[in-house]
């Protein structure tokens, strides 16, 4: 299901720069029911309530 949406995540980039809206807000409400579905099962696994997971280390620029 993550490739799914990275694919969805695609097309919904790829039809926003055509101007394609309509085709673009098919490809996001069923990215949208895929984020819904995987919450789902995050929240459904033992342990999910535990706390925020730990915050990412800062970005080093050069």
């Amino acid at each position: 299901m993550l490739e799914d949406n990275y694919l969805y995540i695609k097309a919904i980039v790829d039809q926003q720069n055509l101007g394609r809206v309509e085709e673009m807000a098919k490809y996001q409400s069923i990215l949208q029911d895929n984020l819904m579905k995987l919450a789902s099962l995050a929240d459904s696994q033992p342990g999910a309530n535990a706390g925020p997971a730990p915050a990412a280390p800062p970005a080093v620029s050069a």
